[in-house]
């Protein structure tokens, strides 16, 4: 039985050298073939890569050689096949551009002859405008329509200034008239013939006082016991005193106060049994209403009342109104009593317009009422 020794088994020693060397021969050789046929076949598909260099651990099996001989070869084979494809890529899309270009023009063409079309079918008003519009002439359409915006902005701006010279001149002749009206107001304040024995400021009939007449003065006035004294009117909130009056030249005599009303003194008096009495009153004077200004008011079966110098009141109702223009007055039919043998009252007031030239109305408003016993 062999003993077994206490030496080391190493690579170096003699018993191994023969063994090692056949190993090493034969294992480095084995991959170096190997690696030289790749490298070579990767060199035959790729000449301007650079040729890699051999790994030498003997442990591996694969080596990484083979990974990158092989990533090499299919990068090459699809560049390759890329530069075989481009030119017929180019074509195609040349084509392509031809095709569309085809097409565009195709359609452009179907486009004029429905626009032609279109202008054919339509009326010959709307004809101008849509050849207008596909034959380039947008331009002229554009222009004229600036032109029409133009010259309707000039009649506006025209139309403005003529409107505010208007507006300038109205001013003016309002400011001339108002002027003209404060001096003739001035004058006619002043044509005053005195005072009556109450202290009221007394005119004439066709220009008369417009000074008020004071509670004192009214309640203070005094005339005898058979002629009326006041009349009263609820609705238009009339109380006034009852002035009298005759013929005034060829006309009947009005108020010389604006705010009095006056009896026809060749009238039947008030209360009579027979005959019409006439009162006479100012609608307006130059600067205020007259006692009688809200007199249309009157209707059919409104009430007022005359109380005389007695303290006797007597009742009367309207039966009618009418508005007589100043050339069809009859003042022989006003002063008869409408029923013959009974007894009534009227009551008259200037209306329209009054005429400067002539100084009057152009009407009379007259209200008719009867007796109430």
């Amino acid at each position: 039985m062999n003993t077994p020794s206490n030496k080391r088994l190493s690579l170096s020693s003699s018993s191994l050298s023969h063994r090692v060397k056949k190993f090493d021969s034969f294992s480095s050789s084995t991959r170096s073939n190997r690696a030289t046929q790749r490298v070579t076949t990767s060199q035959a598909m790729r000449p301007e890569s650079p040729r890699p260099q051999a790994r030498s651990k003997a442990y591996r099996t694969v080596s990484p050689l083979d990974k990158s001989a092989n990533n090499t070869q299919k990068n090459v084979t699809a560049k390759s096949s890329v530069q075989t494809l481009a030119p017929s890529s180019r074509n195609e899309r040349s084509s392509a551009q031809r095709n569309w270009t085809s097409h565009s023009s195709q359609l452009n063409t179907k486009t004029q002859s429905l626009a032609m079309s279109a202008v054919q079918s339509s009326p010959a008003s709307h004809r101008s405008v849509i050849s207008e519009q596909f034959s380039g002439n947008g331009s002229r359409a554009l222009g004229s329509q600036n032109k029409k915006r133009s010259l309707s902005h000039k009649l506006f701006y025209g139309l403005a200034s003529a409107v505010f010279l208007f507006a300038t001149a109205v001013s003016i002749q309002t400011l001339f008239t108002n002027q003209q009206t404060q001096q003739v107001l001035a004058e006619k304040s002043d044509q005053t013939t005195g005072q009556d024995s109450e202290g009221v400021a007394q005119g004439t009939g066709s220009d008369p006082a417009e000074e008020e007449v004071s509670n004192s003065a009214l309640t203070s006035y005094q005339v005898s016991p058979e002629l009326p004294r006041y009349l009263r009117i609820p609705k238009i909130d009339v109380f006034a005193r009852i002035k009298h009056t005759g013929l005034d030249g060829t006309a009947v005599g009005a108020p010389t106060n604006i705010y009095d009303v006056s009896w026809f003194t060749d009238s039947a008096k008030p209360g009579n049994a027979i005959g019409s009495s006439l009162l006479l009153g100012h609608v307006q004077g130059w600067s205020a209403p007259g006692v009688f200004k809200k007199i249309d008011k009157l209707v059919p079966g409104d009430k007022f009342e005359v109380e005389k110098g007695s303290g006797e009141t007597i009742y009367y109702e309207v039966t009618r109104t009418q508005d007589i223009p100043l050339g069809d007055v009859d003042m022989g039919e006003i002063l008869s009593a409408e029923n013959p043998g009974e007894h009534d009252i009227k009551l008259m007031t200037c209306s329209g317009e009054y005429n400067r030239d002539t100084e009057l109305y152009e009407s009379r408003y007259v209200v008719y009422a009867k007796v109430m016993r």
